[in-house]
């Protein structure tokens, strides 16, 4: 009798385990989850990988490289004016490749130099290197900046004229480049399969420095009294911005509206110089009148960097570790939350190419996918709102939102993630959900910044074309206007509007001219004032 309760006994224990086995298996045994191709997933259809993911690089490449020619690009003119380091080394064999290029093809013997290693136009001599070590002096530390505050004001810089006679031309490959309607890059990334994150960008910190050159070259013109000239260089300056800004990513919006800005200035200094005859301004204008504004920071984020978001949740669907030279050398979010949040989502940080697997994360990617594309749908949705239209106060709660997600990223292992870990399958859902938060959080920029660039580059330009406006009012009427009415409709085919108020701009007669300005991204009228640790950042033009 004891002998067969013990068997009766031993038989529901085998069930009890068998039973728990099975409850187990089903809570957390990983099943893996195909990703559905669909707008509300993986938001285009094509092209596929061979593991059903979205190739979003060559997506990209096919996009932007439609229509473009050797003889319509205006890339390899670029990297044959401003050198081989604009592209990196690991990509640059490939790149030259994709663009039909050798390298034979962009070498020259002038490179762009930038102004603070111009020290190298004048290398010393080999006796004088012998007396002592070191580099060549630069004299006193300075910025182009305020080389061209000293041109206004009469001055010129000692090493300007050479360091400018050894860039001519770079130079003027980059204003045949300007001359060419496309600008297409290709993307190369170094992984199998691609991945958007993989690709390293051109070094567009040169480009903005050839733009600062181009102005500054300008302003020493007009220092000369070549007023055609200075306008030459200043309108090509505006033409690269509208090139740059043909590159997909957000970061190359950015770097447009920085030239287009740099290249409003330099208007609006020869607007206001007083050398301007009327027939001059009024070529001046027609010229501004034919150029496009600059760049859609919304529409770029809807595309590449959405992309990116996607394409970070399919290099987890893979099973694919991240390089760790991009964790390490991401300059948009904190280091430690993202490889944090990446070995959180089950990811692993490896070596270029290391194709080492990585533990399954049982999450549904296509959940991930579609609470990816909610932030997105969002973000885009809220950015293109009318600034006076809810737009503010819809950023700011999107932008605290973002902000709450990085915090929740920032704590890592947090009671609702591992409440959801626990849950297993019945939590997967929501699990996944939670998980593209963790992406969101480190990938989304804050939203209204980014359109307070955007507009301010905008509204630069309008304040060139209105001081050139005003140049053709005076030389025709020997006065300024008393108000920005009387431009209308010879002048301008407008009152210029204010986009950082609901005003015209802010405009002033003074006893020797005039001031003109914006009211600026904190919508505050302070006075005509731009002192920039002080706050205040109206954007101005002043003629004295």
């Amino acid at each position: 009798m004891a002998e067969k309760r013990k068997r009766k006994w031993k038989r529901w224990l085998v069930i009890l385990l068998l039973l728990l086995g099975g409850g187990l298996a089903y809570l957390y045994f990983p099943i893996p989850v195909k990703i559905v191709i669909s707008k509300e997933t993986t938001f285009v259809d094509g092209p596929v990988n061979s593991d059903g993911t979205i190739n979003y690089v060559k997506a990209l490449n096919e996009q932007f490289a439609k229509g473009v020619t050797p003889e319509n690009n205006a890339a390899p003119l670029l990297l044959k004016a401003l050198g081989p380091l604009l592209l990196n080394i690991s990509i640059r064999e490939e790149t030259l490749c994709r663009l039909e290029l050798k390298a034979a093809d962009v070498n020259s013997d002038h490179y762009f130099i930038t102004w603070d290693n111009r020290a190298k136009i004048n290398k010393p001599a080999k006796s004088q290197a012998a007396a002592g070590p070191g580099k060549p002096k630069l004299s006193k530390k300075v910025s182009l900046e305020d080389v061209r505050q000293m041109l206004r004001k009469g001055q010129v810089h000692p090493e300007l004229q050479s360091w400018l006679a050894a860039n001519a031309e770079a130079l003027r490959l980059v204003e045949k480049a300007t001359t060419r309607p496309r600008y297409y890059m290709p993307m190369v990334s170094r992984c199998n399969p691609p991945m958007l994150l993989d690709v390293i960008l051109p070094s567009i910190q040169r480009y903005r420095e050839a733009a600062r050159a181009l102005v500054t070259r300008a302003m020493l013109k007009l220092h000369k009294g070549d007023v055609d000239g200075a306008w030459q260089d200043i309108l090509t300056t505006h033409r690269f911005a509208r090139l740059v800004q043909q590159g997909p990513f957000t970061t190359q919006q950015f770097v447009a509206f920085a030239i287009d800005s740099i290249a409003a200035e330099g208007g609006i200094a020869l607007a206001t110089s007083g050398r301007l005859t009327p027939q001059k301004a009024r070529l001046m204008l027609q010229d501004i009148a034919a150029l496009q504004l600059v760049g859609n920071i919304v529409d770029s984020f809807d595309r590449s960097e959405r992309f990116c978001a996607l394409d970070f949740i399919m290099m987890f669907s893979r099973g694919q570790a991240i390089d760790y030279g991009w964790v390490s050398n991401n300059s948009n979010n904190n280091r430690s939350l993202l490889s944090g949040a990446i070995k959180m989502l089950g990811g692993r940080i490896g070596a270029q190419n290391d194709s080492q697997d990585v533990s399954f994360s049982n999450l549904d990617w296509n959940e991930m996918l579609r609470e990816a594309n909610s932030w997105y749908d969002r973000w885009v949705k809220t950015s293109r709102l009318p600034r006076f239209q809810g737009r503010a106060e819809a950023q700011k709660a999107l932008d605290a939102d973002i902000e709450k997600l990085r915090l929740m990223a920032d704590q890592g292992l947090t009671a609702r993630w591992l409440l959801l870990k626990l849950g297993g399958r019945p939590c997967r859902t929501a699990r996944s959900r939670e998980a593209a938060k963790f992406v969101i959080a480190i990938l989304m920029p804050l939203s209204g910044r980014a359109i307070d660039i955007q507009d301010a580059s905008r509204i630069k330009f309008e304040i060139e074309k209105t001081a050139i406006a005003l140049a053709w009012f005076h030389g025709e009427n020997s006065r300024w206007p008393a108000g920005l009415g009387e431009l209308v409709p010879k002048y301008l085919p407008a009152a210029p509007a204010d986009c950082f108020s609901r005003n015209p701009l802010v405009y002033k007669p003074t006893k020797q001219g005039y001031i003109l300005y914006s009211v600026g991204i904190n919508q505050r009228d302070d006075g005509g004032v731009n002192n920039g640790a002080g706050g205040k950042d109206d954007i101005v033009a002043e003629a004295k």
